[in-house]
């Protein structure tokens, strides 16, 4: 193997070595030794595997303190010891409990751990009758538990957790009658997590909870099932603040769903909750002094009060929630301000929303509250300051809206239609401000039996489906005022004019292709605030944003929909037929992949490169000429070496007298027989036959070119064969 192959072979190596590296760090194809721990640690994945052959149905209470020494201290060690237990207490390969039935016969807990840090297991265990006050597994100033797959029933409490227990999980437990409560947490337990647990029939005595947690934070309570507890599903109080209570079902719990006192910063998202009214204080989700909580997404079905902020509630958010079938939707109370309530969906109670005894400077905006049996809100006993603002309220049996005795509420951009009895009933309240809202078609539109309320703000009314006067200045204000029912004699000084809109929209691309999203734009005109948007892309896909975004799957013809409503239920519907393409011949690539691409490619260009530089000093080149066959590099001319007298001193014709330079110092003579057998053998390297007249000879090889050859060469941009040169013509 020469040089050159040996070269060559180790810069293709390399490029391929690099091009692989690349790849590696980009896409990890490899695994990361150092988390190969936590990928085999099967505990996290609570994947439960019966580990030992060992069983016992009658087995005695266990208790293990990590702390005492000495003999016969009933430790890990001495755990480890037993035939119950297995495992060194690593987080790879924790202690293990598992495969007991133990009846702790009215004496003491069934399974008690103390003052532990090391990782354990307990796994498949049924734990029952424990003493009064006792528990089937008690946890005390103890990290790093898995408690899995267990039964703790029959207990005074099924589980506890005292005195700073944290990283604790409980996972797929079943803990139900028992005659306390079923988890009992008190006492600064943090960080534990609670997933899956069914805990129920907690009902023997009058206080009973399913859990009771009391100062313990930074808690996860998801997807437990609470039912038919006698007090409360999940009771926090005292300082029980940043626990994320989430996807959980409470059902037929007798006092209340979730219960909250003096607990703050608590997220209360995505629960279930379902109720049966039997008696009048029976809520679905209870809030008493807290602040900053965040009640987002639930779904409260049958109870007294859907969602009660009960006293001296301040900024929390009651946002997106359900709530349905019970004797008052939300309930805000007694001296609770500047809570948020947005965009909840209140329907089939008694009544919709209801602020009540001073509470002040709330805003309740953004809800929908519909077919309630008899008012959708209401604002009673001086609640004021509260901002009530673009909410929907219609189809109720009763009044819409209703403020008793009430001052300084600022009412406004409300959608209140089709109420029966009043759209909006002002009894002995003054001061309160009412603009732009819309009232179409209720039984009354608005009464007002106050003083001093004002029906327009900074020269705009509201809107009246009942309007009879003219805008002949077309202004969009009535020129005439409307006469507001009732015995205050108010007058709506600019009644705003109903106005059909017009529906337009348009797409922000002027080319659509399948799974590119495109945003649709509305350009509308006409209507009166607030508009409702109903599109149909025209693929089985449908939107109510103002301008959504959408992407089509199979390229064809669709015909996009848009039906807007406004405020005075008046509407209009557009359409356009959009192309979609199929995409380009190119796909797309994340961006690390194209950057890699690039790099293998470029990488394999140098390499290409550097063999070709080399390779064209060695191999043979095929130039086509338009009036020659085809020209091939011959080898070498060698001229035999003869010692004959000189002469007659004769010099090689250049083309240039400056070439003449390049062989100063050489000895150019020759004799006249050696001019002459040069002539015999003076024969062009590229056409191969004599050269007739001027020649050219390469002052860096003196390789002898014809004079056309070497222009010919030249003009199409070639070097010299030989060495590589650029011809100086």
């Amino acid at each position: 193997m020469n040089h050159h192959n040996q070269t060559t072979k180790k810069i293709y190596f390399l490029s391929f070595c690099l091009a692989i590296l690349i790849l590696i760090n980009m896409f990890n194809l490899f695994p990361n030794p150092f988390n190969e721990r936590n990928q085999n640690n099967s505990w996290d994945q609570h994947d439960i595997h019966k580990r030992t052959a060992y069983y016992n149905n009658s087995a005695s209470p266990i208790s293990i303190d990590a702390t005492v020494t000495g003999i016969g201290a009933h430790n890990w060690i001495w755990a480890a010891s037993q035939p119950w237990c297995s495992g060194s207490g690593t987080e790879s390969d924790p202690y293990v409990i598992e495969n007991l039935k133990i009846d702790a016969e009215g004496s003491e807990n069934c399974i008690e751990i103390l003052n532990s840090n090391e990782y354990f297991v307990i796994s498949n265990c049924t734990l029952y009758n424990s003493a009064s006050s006792k528990a089937g597994i008690s946890l005390n100033n103890v990290r790093n538990g898995i408690i899995i797959c267990n039964n703790c029933s029959f207990n005074s409490r099924g589980v506890v957790l005292r005195m700073g227990c944290s990283d604790n999980i409980f996972n797929d437990n079943i803990i139900c009658d028992n005659s306390f409560s079923g988890i009992q947490m008190f006492d600064n337990n943090q960080n534990n997590y609670f997933v899956g647990n069914k805990l129920g029939n907690q009902r023997t005595e009058d206080q009973v909870w399913g859990m009771h947690i009391e100062g313990c934070r930074n808690n996860i309570i998801f997807n437990n099932t609470f039912y038919n507890n006698t007090q409360y599903g999940l009771f926090f109080l005292y300082d029980s603040d940043n626990n994320n209570i989430s996807q959980n079902r409470l059902e037929y719990n007798i006092r209340s769903g979730i219960y909250l006192l003096q607990s703050d910063e608590n997220n209360i998202f995505y629960n279930e909750i379902n109720n049966i009214k039997t008696i009048d204080n029976y809520y679905g989700i209870y809030l008493q002094s807290c602040n900053n909580n965040e009640i987002c997404n639930n779904k409260v079905n049958g109870s007294s009060t859907g969602i009660y902020l009960m006293a001296n509630n301040a900024l929390n958010s009651i946002i997106n929630n359900e709530i349905y079938n019970s004797t008052r939707g939300i309930n805000i109370y007694y001296q609770s301000y500047q809570n948020d309530v947005t965009g909840n969906l209140i329907s089939y109670n008694l009544n919709g929303i209801i602020l009540q005894r001073d509470c002040y400077e709330n805003n309740v905006y953004n809800n929908q509250i519909f077919h309630n049996f008899d008012n959708g809100m209401i604002i009673d006993d001086e609640s004021n300051n509260n901002l009530i603002k673009a909410n929907r309220i219609y189809n109720n049996n009763k009044t819409g809206l209703i403020v008793n005795s009430s001052y300084f509420n600022n009412i406004t951009e409300n959608l209140i239609y089709f109420n029966q009895l009043n759209g909006l009933n002002l009894n002995q309240s003054s001061t309160n401000t009412l603009y732009n809202n819309f009232f179409v078609n209720n039984g009354l539109n608005a009464e007002d039996n106050g003083t001093g309320n004002q029906w327009y703000y900074q020269g705009l009314g509201n809107c009246w489906s009942d309007y009879e006067g003219t805008d002949d200045d077309g202004d969009g204000i009535g020129d005439q005022a409307y006469v507001v029912n009732g015995s205050a004699g108010s007058l709506d000084e600019f009644p705003i004019i109903d106005s059909a809109p017009e529906a337009r929209f348009y797409f922000n691309k002027t080319v659509i292709t399948i799974d590119i999203s495109f945003q649709l734009v509305y350009n509308g005109t006409g209507g009166n605030l607030p508009f409702s948007y109903y599109w149909n892309f025209g693929d089985g896909n449908v939107s109510t944003a103002r301008d959504p975004v959408h992407a089509y799957a199979k390229a064809g013809l669709y015909t996009v929909t848009l039906r807007v409503v406004d405020a005075n239920l008046n509407e209009s519907v557009y359409w356009i037929v959009v192309k979609v393409n199929s995409p380009s011949a190119l796909p797309e690539f994340p961006l690390e992949v194209i950057i890699a691409i690039i790099l293998i490619v470029g990488i394999g260009l140098i390499g290409l490169g550097i063999l070709l530089v080399k390779k064209r000093k060695t191999t043979e080149l095929n130039v086509t000429r338009s009036k020659a066959p085809l020209i091939t590099k011959p080898k070498s001319i060698k001229y035999p070496k003869k010692e004959v007298k000189k002469k007659k001193l004769v010099k090689h014709l250049f083309l240039e007298d400056r070439k003449n330079a390049s062989l100063e110092g050489e000895d150019l003579t020759k004799t006249e027989s050696e001019v002459e057998l040069e002539r015999q053998r003076l024969t062009c390297i590229v056409h191969k036959g004599p050269i007739v007249g001027p020649s050219y000879v390469c002052p860096n090889c003196d390789v002898i070119y014809c004079l056309n050859c070497a222009n010919e060469l030249k003009l199409k941009g070639e070097i010299c064969w030989s060495c590589g040169s650029k011809f100086e013509l």
